[in-house]
């Protein structure tokens, strides 16, 4: 997903390499290692994910500047980047 629209309400909205515009939810970025992260849920309800998932993305920079969203798919990379959310969100909560 690299084309990316920001909405007023705090939504980003991802094109899919076959040109489905799929409107995300931002929750946290996380910056590890020297990357940024960003995890997010869809607004809606798609069948190809529960409600209560996140997918994680890692944010890039072409050299325009203009920001890109790729998919973690490495699971490892996933987790660690999912561990340092629930960090944010205990903390948040206490």
């Amino acid at each position: 997903m690299d084309d990316a629209m920001y909405e007023g309400d705090g939504g980003i909205v991802l094109t899919t390499d076959d040109g489905q515009e799929i409107e995300f939810i931002e929750l946290a970025n996380i910056e590890m290692e020297g990357r940024i992260f960003s995890v997010m849920q869809p607004s809606e309800h798609y069948d190809w994910i529960d409600d209560d998932e996140v997918i994680i993305f890692e944010v890039t920079e072409n050299e325009d500047g203009e920001q890109s969203f790729v998919m973690v798919e490495d699971d490892n990379l996933a987790d660690e980047v999912f561990a340092e959310y629930e960090k944010l969100v205990e903390n948040d909560m206490n």
